[in-house]
């Protein structure tokens, strides 16, 4: 999380090459869903020209489908979602559908502020609790 300049996109670029893992970008898949002629793809673009966010139901579908395919299985680092409540709901009920939530699986929020010394790196409480709890 960071405003425009920040460096989400470097240090997310550095976080992809240093884990090995695959970056989900809800903006770059709409782009391609769109590009190739994708009716998602082009419902999409419907709010992002009229300057508004994706309904919550086209994003956590573009989202689940992306999750579904071999290499999000194990780790993955998600671009712009969750952006809503509803979405990190159903980002949750996704990730205990798909049995990712009974695996050592972790989530954290890098948050970025244009000073570097204020910048910071957030877990939510669950995951703090379960680290706590196997790191001795």
């Amino acid at each position: 999380m960071g405003p425009p300049g920040a460096g989400k996109g470097s240090q997310s670029a550095k976080v992809v090459e240093h884990y090995d893992l695959p970056s989900i970008s809800t903006g770059q898949m709409f782009r391609d869903a769109y590009k190739n002629n994708e009716p998602m793809g082009i419902e999409a673009m419907k709010y992002i020209k009229d300057g508004n966010l994706v309904s919550d139901d086209i994003t956590n579908e573009i989202v689940r489908l992306r999750l579904s395919k071999n290499d999000a299985e194990n780790s993955f680092l998600l671009d712009g979602y969750p952006r809503t409540v509803a979405q990190a709901i159903a980002l949750d009920n996704l990730l205990e559908e798909m049995s990712r939530l009974n695996q050592s699986f972790g989530i954290g929020i890098i948050e970025l502020n244009a000073n570097p010394f204020q910048s910071k790196i957030l877990f939510p409480a669950s995951l703090m609790t379960k680290l706590s709890s196997t790191v001795k």
